[in-house]
């Protein structure tokens, strides 16, 4: 399962310890989503040799998008299941 799901395992790390804490986030998969279509587009509008932008982009729309509802969640006391 380790070679055919990879993702899921990464997505099961982000969410445990919102689980241990008695909470339900449901926006790890939203965030990996928004990442996946982030680096998509980026992939569509360049040239070969700028591929490899795709990677960090979506890294940093995950982190920035993560640190928004972390803020929401943190900062402004939101549930975790509506951030």
């Amino acid at each position: 399962m380790a070679y055919q799901l990879p993702e899921f395992a990464i997505l099961a790390l982000a969410i445990h310890p919102s689980m241990l804490t008695g909470g339900i986030d449901l926006s790890v998969v939203s965030v990996a989503n928004l990442s996946a279509i982030a680096a998509a587009f980026l992939m569509r509008s360049v040239t070969d040799e700028f591929l490899w932008l795709a990677i960090p982009t979506a890294f940093l729309v995950g982190a920035i998008a993560g640190s928004v509802n972390g803020v929401l969640v943190a900062g402004f006391q939101l549930p975790a299941i509506l951030a």
